[in-house]
């Protein structure tokens, strides 16, 4: 009998730590709590953040309100200041009348301490004080406020807070401009303002019920509170989060969000602060926290409550759910025991719960659950096919779409160098997809070479740092060009230790956007040349002002004295030389004035050819022999309407501008011909207009110049000759000219071989050409007419009256518009002419000539200056009727001048 081992298995149990029922209560209870804490949590957030927000709203408001009243406060007192600086005309108003005008101020606005009226060099024109003033000239603060208007001289201006010595109240001065009827600046108009008239203001503002505003200055000193023995002591708040934050000029904003911090009161308070950015004051109104938030943690308390209720009665809903649920169990408890006695042909009963119903059905219908598996299984895969299909076909939409879009696809994977690009970013090139083969070398052969570099190392920075870029660069398109292009991509694919895989991204075409930024460069560049010769020419007409006044005297006294000596007496070689050096500077100040486009000009109508032809012997002396000049008149030229000695100075420059290009032997062109803008041209040439012009052409075989000289060669003072040897003048002249008469330039040039300048000067249509002035001196008897001088420099008053009387008339010399309108009213004889300057103090020459028509009808006039202004010209063209003599001028213009007045012509 053979033995054998027996291992019994029994099922061993454990005592259970709780029955179902505890266990279902105390889940249905834990769960029931922590959705509500979170729901009731959520709800108490958002509710308390909706607070918050009503109350910063609230804090904002009464904020913005302190801000509105103090600023309110402040633009009374400057505008009662600037009432008063308005009223009265300061080049006709008396100091005395200045004391009583600002004495009527003071008793009107009880603020201000002092009044003060000040001239342009800060000197007191006269000062009030409400008490005892002391000496204004030793007041730092009222200088130093003054001082301070000068960097914004016409704007009203509020000082940094003071603090009186004596009573330790704050106070400001303001600062208004004062100006005459020209608006021009005649002085300074300051007041000092008692800063404890806005302290009520302030203390009546009420945050809440127990809330205050206060007010800091610049430098964070208390300068406005409620309590006003702490304003008083001068105490410092910068170190108030608030105040702190506006003093940081780097974080500064107009306004500053509320927020928790310990306020002025020494509390925690929720505080807003706003910046009074006229006078850099920092305004906070603050309220105690507890205060503002009482609502919320009233409301946090009941919602506590709430919790606690809902708590007990889930736990009550949780017993009794658990009891229902195991009823049912012990029924499926106690069927399982009697099958596993043997009784099999029992079914559980699927009654209760789904759950145990559930249970009882897996027993009794596994081979309908087995073939019901498998049903499904086939579903799946008839799901897995239709999902296969549909990816297809998603695939098939997507190749659509990336044909259709404007920007090329590409996809590099790093590991295995295959590259892909969609047909869209081959054709971007000029390919079509099978017609180039890329890889890492020849990708890189098609971006140009002074790109490569930048584009190798930004593209490894992307990747290295993962981050997205996007590089412009220019690559070679099938055809043999450059195209710039626009290239965006990121990492897409990392390994699992951080390595790139795969790189994507687009490329496109911004050749166009390329060109319009280079266009708007060069408009930007144009525009800021144009800039900087209106200011230069504004500089040269000044000078050339004053420069012609000194010239008159300088070369009327030469001729007076050269008239008054033979040509073999001792000193008339030495008064001939003054003489022309006079004369050389006078033709400076021509220059100035021409780059300038200022200079004074009488435009007639000219044959543009003869003009030129009358001027080439004068231009063959100044090149010398080694130069030729060759002379291409094209027949009839249009004719066009420009002051003859313009085109002197155009020819003149033009050619010694080529001679100076020149070595030693060489060949000048000049050309004359008609040319018809259209507006083809002119779009790709700015600055052009379309129409018809007559063309001047100056050509040289010269040494040329290379584009960096080009782009510069009509800056004023700008020359490429040695030391001493140029003025850079010439050319800035030449563009002057020009677009003076409306006009354009052309300059074409390269390094060796030579330049061609092309001025095109619009055509005139009246017919006819006006004859050159006739020099009618030798044919005039002598002056005997009586000629109303009027000029308010002395010294030229006094060498122009010379000239005269030199000329045989009868001179009446006034220094002044008043004086002449005297000389007018009272003499005997009325003069037959007056002669004034353009510019004078009070009155200039057209008004004068204005009033002297009044009082002598008929009576003709002679306009003189040496300064060009719209006064007498509008853009250097005489206004029809204007007779007009610019300084310098001779003895000889003045009696050639004076003749044709005088007897009509």
């Amino acid at each position: 009998m053979v033995r054998g081992e027996f291992v019994i298995l029994r099922s061993g149990r454990t005592k259970p730590d709780k029955n179902l029922t505890q266990l279902l209560t105390t889940a249905f209870v834990s769960l029931s709590l922590i959705i509500l804490f979170v729901a009731g949590g959520l709800q108490l957030f958002f509710y308390f953040q909706s607070e918050k927000e009503v109350l910063y709203s609230k804090q904002q408001l009464i904020a913005e309100g302190a801000k509105s009243a103090v600023n309110n406060f402040l633009q009374k007192k400057i505008q009662a200041l600037e009432a008063t600086a308005g009223l009265y005309n300061p080049d006709a108003t008396l100091p005395k009348e200045w004391e009583l005008a600002l004495q009527r101020l003071l008793g009107l606005e009880t603020a201000f301490r002092g009044l003060g009226l000040f001239d342009l060099h800060d000197e007191p024109i006269t000062y009030v004080a409400r008490f005892s003033p002391s000496q204004v000239d030793h007041s730092a603060d009222v200088l130093k406020s003054v001082r301070h208007c000068h960097s914004t001289p016409l704007e009203p201006f509020i000082s940094e807070v003071h603090i009186d010595p004596q009573t330790s109240e704050p106070v400001v001065y303001i600062c208004v401009p004062v100006m005459n009827a020209l608006r021009e600046l005649r002085g300074y108009l300051t007041a000092e303002l008692n800063l404890k008239f806005i302290w009520d203001l302030v203390g009546q503002l009420k945050v809440g019920n127990t809330g205050y505003v206060y007010v800091a200055d610049q430098s964070g000193r208390l300068i406005a509170f409620d309590d006003t023995s702490r304003v008083l002591k001068g105490e410092i708040v910068s170190g108030l989060p608030p105040v702190d934050n506006f003093q940081d000029k780097t974080n500064i904003q107009a306004t500053e969000r509320s927020r928790l911090y310990k306020g002025l009161s020494g509390t925690h308070v929720m505080g807003t602060a706003v910046l009074l950015k006229e006078a850099s004051w920092t305004i906070v109104a603050e309220m105690p926290w507890k205060e503002a938030y009482q609502v919320v943690l009233r409301t946090g308390v009941i919602f506590m409550g709430i919790v606690a209720g809902m708590a007990f009665l889930a736990a009550v809903l949780g017993a009794m759910v658990a009891r229902k649920l195991t009823v049912p169990l012990r029924d499926l408890q106690e069927t399982a025991v009697r099958i596993a006695n043997g009784d099999r042909r029992l079914q559980a009963r699927t009654a209760g719960p789904a759950e145990v119903a559930g249970l009882a059905e897996a027993f009794n219908s596994m081979a309908s659950q087995l073939l019901k598996s498998l049903q499904e299984t086939e579903s799946q895969y008839e799901q897995i096919k239709v999902a296969r299909d549909a990816l297809q076909k998603s695939e098939a939409r997507l190749q659509l779409a990336l044909e259709g879009t404007a920007d090329g696809i590409w996809n590099w994977n790093l590991e295995t160098h295959q590259f892909y690009f969609s047909p869209r970013w081959y054709r971007i090139l000029g390919y079509e997809p099978d017609e180039l083969q890329i890889s890492t070398a020849g990708w890189s052969a098609l971006i140009h070479p002074e790109d490569l570099e930048t584009v190798k190392s930004r593209f490894n920075n992307a990747i290295l740092s993962r981050a997205p870029f996007a590089i412009e660069f220019r690559m070679m398109t099938k055809n043999g060009q450059w195209l710039w292009v626009l290239s965006r991509g990121k990492v897409v694919e990392a390994a699992a230790d951080g390595r790139p895989i795969q790189v994507a991204g687009s490329l496109a075409d911004i050749a166009q956007r390329k060109q319009a930024e280079s266009e708007r460069a060069e408009l930007e560049a144009k525009f800021l040349q144009a800039q900087k010769m209106e200011s230069i020419g504004r500089l040269a007409g000044g000078v050339a002002h004053d420069f012609n006044n000194m010239l008159t005297i300088i070369l009327g006294r030469a001729e007076l004295a050269m008239l008054k000596l033979a040509s073999s007496a001792p000193f008339y070689k030495d008064f001939h030389e003054i003489m022309e050096v006079g004369k050389r500077s006078a033709a400076l100040t021509r220059q100035l004035l021409g780059f300038a486009r200022k200079q004074t000009i009488e435009p007639r109508v000219l044959d543009f050819n003869k003009t030129v032809e009358e001027m080439l012997d004068l231009l063959r002396r100044l090149i010398g022999e080694g130069i030729e000049i060759s002379w291409k008149p094209s027949p009839g030229v249009w004719p066009v309407k420009m002051d003859p000695a313009q085109v002197d100075q155009l020819l003149t420059n033009l050619v010694i501008n080529a001679r100076d290009a020149i070595k030693d032997v060489g060949h000048v062109t000049i050309e004359t011909y008609n040319t018809m803008l259209d507006e083809a041209y002119c779009s790709s040439h700015p600055g052009f207009s379309p129409g018809d012009y007559a063309t001047l052409a100056v050509s040289d075989n010269g040494c040329g110049m290379d584009k960096k000289t080009l782009d510069n060669i009509f800056e004023p003072f700008f020359t490429t000759k040695q030391l001493g040897h140029g003025t850079g003048l010439g050319l800035a002249t030449v563009y002057g000219i020009i677009k003076q008469n409306n006009g354009f330039i052309n300059a074409y040039s390269e390094s060796g071989k030579g330049t061609s300048f092309k001025i095109y000067i619009p055509r005139h249509h009246l017919e006819g050409v006006a004859m050159a002035e006739v020099d009618m001196l030798a044919q005039r008897q002598p002056g005997q007419e009586t000629i109303l001088l009027v000029e308010d420099n002395e010294s030229l008053l006094e060498i122009t009256t010379a000239m005269l009387k030199e000329l045989g008339y009868n001179v009446l010399a006034a220094d002044g518009p008043q004086a002449a309108l005297q000389l007018a009213e009272v003499h005997d004889a009325p003069p037959h002419l007056v002669m004034t300057d353009v510019i004078m103090p009070g009155m200039n020459g057209l008004e004068l000539q204005k009033y002297l028509s009044i009082l002598l009808p008929g009576i003709k006039c002679l306009f003189m200056s040496g300064y060009t202004a719209n006064v007498i010209a509008h853009q250097g063209i005489l206004e029809e009727g204007c007779n007009f003599l610019s300084k310098p001028f001779s003895i000889h213009d003045l009696a050639v001048k004076l003749r044709a007045i005088l007897d009509g012509e």
